[in-house]
This record gives structure tokens, sequence and C-alpha cells, in this order.
């Protein structure tokens, strides 16, 4: 898979593409019980790969990006704690994550923290010029809008299609991996962040979360 991975696709297409690449969803072992808390879209947890930033909450745990590392890695607290492992992912190629937590965990269907959060009630997506907002948890909420959807961004390990444009300005190096909603619709995670832009005109790319719970057969929580 690695430096293999040319074929430009779209839609739930792109998760498949990479799983397939992958071998797929592998067996990993059960996450055990722990003190645990409350998950809600933005949260921040640590992985052997940096940091792993819940997308959004499903019914066996959440979606994020594959910045939470391969099938197979654990997910924890600063503290230590197993939040949970993750089942499936595209790592190293860019793309989406699905970690299951231990049932200590209490998952939320909400992104943010400011004034209780944000309630997440669907996955309707929104069209071009319609307004987004990524609710990061370095910079606080980012508002932009949609410039185009089913765009081709070329990495490293890869290119990856399916993502949608929007003019969201947000920290490359801190803000990846968090949620973007419009209004209370889940959008997806941010992928490719443009920022720092003090004087404007970001083009952060998201990753849609409606192709990864297809793709994994994951119902989003909503409120």
């Amino acid at each position: 898979m690695r430096g293999t991975f040319r074929a430009l696709v779209t839609g739930a297409a792109v998760v498949a593409a990479l799983l397939a690449a992958s071998g797929g969803v592998t067996a990993a072992p059960s996450p055990s019980a722990g003190t645990g808390g409350e998950i809600r879209g933005g949260d921040a947890f640590l992985v052997d790969t940096g940091r792993c930033v819940v997308g959004f909450t499903v019914t066996e745990g959440f979606v994020a990006t594959s910045r939470c590392g391969p099938v197979g890695g654990e997910v924890r607290t600063t503290g230590g704690e197993l939040v949970g492992v993750v089942r499936g992912s595209t790592y190293p190629v860019p793309g989406g994550a699905w970690v299951e937590t231990t049932d200590a965990w209490t998952l939320s269907p909400s992104v943010g923290r400011a004034g209780g959060g944000t309630p997440v009630l669907g996955s309707t997506l929104v069209p071009v010029g319609g307004a987004v907002c990524a609710t990061t948890s370095t910079s606080g909420w980012r508002c932009g809008n949609v410039l185009a959807h089913d765009q081709s961004v070329a990495f490293p390990e890869g290119t990856v299609s399916g993502l949608t444009r929007t003019t969201l300005c947000s920290d490359r190096d801190r803000d990846e991996g968090t949620p973007v909603v419009s209004g209370n619709q889940a959008q997806g995670m941010l992928l490719l962040a443009s920022g720092p832009c003090p004087g404007g005109g970001g083009s952060d790319h998201v990753l849609p979360v409606n192709p990864l719970l297809a793709a994994w057969g994951l119902t989003l929580r909503t409120a």
C-alpha cells in the first residue's frame, strides 16, 4: 500500500478503495474498561502517531481522521487511560478512522464544549456556498463557506478524492482532524488545514463523514 495508492475515487469509494488496498479492517483486541467520562466531537486524545481528535460519535465509538493511526492502535488519555482501539483506518494514507471505545465512556451526540456544545441532529451535506464551521480544540469556532465538493488532493502517501474544499482557515499543525458542521448537521473532519491565515483566504479541505459511515456500516449518534 505504501507509495502505491494512485486511484482517484469519490464519495464512499474513497474509503472502500483504501480499505481494499490495506486488506480491510482487521481484528484488534477488545478494549478493557476504565474510569471513562464523556466524549464529544472535538475532544483530543493521544496515540503513538500524535493527537487523535474525535470527529463525530457513532453507536460503537467515534469516527476521526487517519491521524488516529493504524488498525489495532490504542487511543489513550493524557493520563494513560485506554479510550478505545482503532478498528478501521486508511493509515498511512490520509483519510478516515473508526475507534471503538470502551464501555466506560459516554458518547455524546454533540461537538464542542463551549456553552454545552452543539447537538448533532444529522449529516445532510450542505451545498456549495453553504456555511460551515469547525469546532477546533485550539482555535475555537472558525466559520466559512463551501467552495466545492468532490475535490482531490495529492499527499506523499497517495491521492485522496471526494473531499470538500472550504474557505475555513484552521491551524495546520493543531486543528486537523476536528469536526466540521453546518448548523446542527455533521459534515466531516478537517483533513488538510491551510492556516494560520491572518489575512484570510483559507482553503481547508474536509473529509466527508457520510462515506466513512457507509464504508464501515456505522450509525451517527444524533441528539
